[in-house]
């Protein structure tokens, strides 16, 4: 990454309450909607004065991306998505986030909160730590977890995420190429496929687009970012 990093600028954003040792949200905060982070992405951009951008996110981020993709075709050159995911969240992922959200909310960060966000970022290979590589990251993501991020702003992310629309009825919105990346071990893998599927229908009469929506699915990894 170190080349690119020296070759552009770049601009990151944190979500509301979501950066290292934030406070917390007023009691009567409405947290934006994934759709509405992404028209807010799009102020960002015309407040910073961003002419034109290549956007980058992981997971949720990812998701709010694209959406600022289909938003800001105008600006937008092109898009790296590492597990995007284009569904609403099913009925089993809804539950279980609530519980999680109700501990978070209640206890703080804890055990079973912790092991779900271990095993949402790092799929499989949470549960193994044999390489020692792997280990350290995982060692890393914990004590984030414990002493940086607020429990109760990480909930109301969590909700807002819970009930994200659907954006797959809206890609042939898209009109940049698309790198989408996951990891063979991650545990929206066969979302980011279908994602991605759904993209390649969408373009396929677009001459402009033609062979510039890939996808790269590296083997035995389940965080892209972290494990490469």
């Amino acid at each position: 990454m170190e080349p690119l990093v020296n070759r552009c600028t770049w601009v990151h954003v944190d979500v509301p309450g979501q950066g290292d040792g934030e406070s917390d949200l007023p009691a009567d905060y409405t947290f934006p909607s994934v759709q509405q982070l992404a028209e807010g992405m799009s102020e960002v951009c015309n407040a910073l004065r961003l002419q034109y951008v290549v956007v980058f996110g992981e997971g949720a981020g990812a998701n709010i991306l694209v959406r600022l993709v289909m938003l800001r075709y105008d600006i937008v050159l092109g898009a790296i998505l590492i597990h995007c995911t284009g569904t609403t969240a099913g009925l089993s992922e809804s539950l279980r986030d609530r519980l999680i959200g109700w501990k978070l909310n209640t206890v703080g960060m804890n055990p079973a909160a912790e092991s779900y966000l271990l095993m949402h970022r790092f799929g499989s290979a949470a549960e193994s730590e044999n390489e020692i590589e792997v280990r350290e990251v995982l060692i890393k993501f914990r004590q984030s977890l414990r002493t940086a991020i607020n429990p109760r702003n990480l909930n109301k992310f969590i909700m807002s995420f819970m009930s994200r629309t659907k954006i797959l009825e809206h890609v042939d919105q898209i009109r940049c190429p698309v790198l989408f990346l996951t990891g063979a071990l991650a545990s929206h893998n066969h979302t980011v496929f279908r994602l991605y599927n759904a993209v390649l229908s969408a373009v396929r009469n677009d001459p402009n687009l033609q062979g510039k929506v890939e996808l790269i699915q590296l083997d035995n990894v389940a965080n892209v970012l972290s494990e490469q």
